[in-house]
């Protein structure tokens, strides 16, 4: 398994991460014919995620990328995420 991830504060109110990670699964499979093939599978997750801090409430997005979803070929996803969390 290799990631990274790196965030940096723009200023007080703004904040942008990003994180990149791979993941590789060795599979086996038998055919009918008692073939035993070996094959390695990646799972790649990117994301992104940027926070504004607006007094008591922050705002943020973050969307996020898989790639081999379960190490399964051609398996991808993409979500968007938005939330408020506000302090009272």
């Amino acid at each position: 398994n290799d990631a990274l991830s790196a965030a940096f504060a723009v200023n007080d109110a703004l904040s942008i991460s990003v994180d990149r990670m791979t993941s590789t699964a060795n599979v086996s499979n038998q055919s009918g014919t008692n073939v035993k093939t070996e094959t390695n599978r990646d799972l790649e997750v990117q994301s992104i995620q940027v926070a504004y801090n607006i007094g008591g409430a922050v705002v943020a997005v973050g969307q996020k990328t898989v790639d081999g979803v379960n190490y399964a070929e051609g398996a991808n996803v993409k979500e968007t995420v938005f939330s408020l969390k506000m302090a009272f």
